[in-house]
């Protein structure tokens, strides 16, 4: 009975809707008057062979890949740091400094995609400060480029890769540490070989919140690019939004969550696997 009721929980808010979006996406095609009958039991896969031969959609697929993974790469670098740093920080000061970390997330998503947008912009304060040292930073006031795409992304979800790092770094045991350095290893070698291990299963949650959300992001290449830009997050709203086509948006979406689920379930797998397993 404890168990029951979160997963029918799960099962109305997760498997009911994917399972309907399953049946848009494997609709009949239009019928002359252009309606498309979602409800019927016939399936056609003609939404998904438009996908494999329609380059855009291809292409589309390819930058949200490879954005989230720079995206994730990144967050990884800094994050890393700076859970580490609030980790070894004294006690008194580790909840102050983490809720620094986290504090973007207190405020709207789109208020923090907005400020990115008066920040690279034009007469922004990046553009201010560059030109002070003689920089023309006409380049980078051009919104829609990948770089700023790139950042706006790190900035949103940098604190979703911190603070699972920082719960696994506070909780080890820093006798480790100790030892190590009592055997005469340095500080940068004990990190590297006791500290960043013992804290993978952090880093592996880390990356599993940054690259999922990060592949389907919509607001921030919608309002640092346009809506020319070319992720699968926008091209699944234009197919839902702007050309009205269901099919075509849901199959999207389809290829999207199963294009997610292995390296969701690799990463899964290892976070779930016993440290003897892992070791051999």
């Amino acid at each position: 009975m404890v168990i029951l009721l979160p997963m029918l929980w799960l099962i109305g808010v997760v498997v009911l809707p994917m399972l309907v979006l399953l049946k848009v996406a494997l609709a009949q095609a239009p019928a002359a008057d252009g309606v498309v009958n979602v409800f019927s039991w016939q399936v056609s896969l003609e939404h998904l062979r438009q996908l494999a031969e329609d380059a855009r959609y291809s292409s589309a697929y390819i930058n949200s890949l490879r954005m989230a993974s720079l995206t994730t790469i990144a967050c990884l670098l800094l994050g890393v740091p700076l859970a580490l740093a609030i980790a070894r920080s004294p006690r008194r000061w580790r909840g102050l400094l983490l809720f620094a970390a986290v504090l973007p997330f207190f405020t709207s998503f789109l208020l923090r995609a907005y400020a990115w947008m008066g920040f690279v912009g034009s007469a922004g304060p990046l553009d201010v400060a560059l030109r002070v040292f003689g920089v023309d930073a006409g380049i980078l006031a051009v919104l829609g480029s990948p770089p700023v795409i790139l950042l706006g992304m790190v900035y949103t979800y940098l604190p979703m890769m911190v603070v699972p790092v920082y719960v696994n770094l506070v909780r080890q045991d820093v006798r480790l540490l100790e030892a190590a350095r009592d055997l005469g290893a340095s500080e940068l070698h004990s990190v590297v070989s006791i500290t960043l291990p013992l804290a993978l299963p952090g880093m592996l949650a880390g990356c599993m919140l940054v690259f999922g959300p990060a592949v389907g992001e919509f607001i921030v290449p919608v309002l640092l690019a346009g809506a020319e830009a070319p992720m699968v997050g926008v091209v699944i709203w234009e197919a839902f939004f702007t050309a009205g086509d269901w099919p075509v948006a849901a199959a999207l979406a389809v290829v999207l969550g199963l294009l997610l689920l292995s390296p969701m379930a690799l990463l899964q797998a290892r976070l779930l696997l016993p440290a003897g397993e892992s070791r051999a």
